[in-house]
């Protein structure tokens, strides 16, 4: 300090108390993601022409129930494994930090993307059921779902995207 220095505008060295940790920007990301999909359950979803002809708006939770129902059909009924993968996110997130879950984090990626489909549909029918209109709760779900899959893919592939490019 010298001598035209005031001593209390010369600033201390920053100090992280013992066990106090910065903050975890993955886990994070996770966990906000799991509540908001968690409240897309509760948030209108899809409007769609039903198999007795009327049209309806469906929650969240009622347009998972239907998925889980027709797991079997392509893109609309396979949203099911995405929520699977999204319930055990947390759990999958630590274990992608120890450098496992490398491939599974690439099947969670490809079913979080998988709405997509639903979507910008291709020209040809992937899913039966005739969706009229999709709503703030199946957008919320979506982007939670493309977002922790995301996330979990980059913890676990950390290790390969870091690596320097040697040209």
């Amino acid at each position: 300090m010298g001598p035209t220095e005031n001593p209390t505008q010369v600033a201390a060295p920053a100090v992280v108390p013992p066990g106090h940790r910065s903050w975890d920007f993955p886990k994070l990301v996770i966990w906000l993601c799991l509540f908001l999909w968690l409240l897309s359950f509760c948030l209108p979803a899809v409007t769609a022409v039903s198999i007795g002809g009327g049209s309806g708006t469906d929650n969240g939770l009622s347009t998972a129930i239907g998925a889980a129902a027709f797991f079997f059909v392509p893109v609309c009924g396979w949203s099911v494994f995405a929520n699977l993968f999204m319930l055990f996110a947390p759990a999958i997130l630590r274990r992608a930090r120890t450098g496992g879950m490398k491939r599974l984090s690439l099947v969670f990626l490809a079913f979080a993307s998988m709405p997509l489909l639903i979507v910008f549909p291709p020209p040809f029918p992937l899913c039966p059921l005739q969706i009229t209109k999709l709503h703030a709760g199946f957008y919320i779900w979506h982007w939670s779902l493309l977002a922790s899959a995301i996330v979990i893919v980059g913890m676990a592939w950390k290790d390969r995207l870091m690596q320097p490019t040697t040209s």
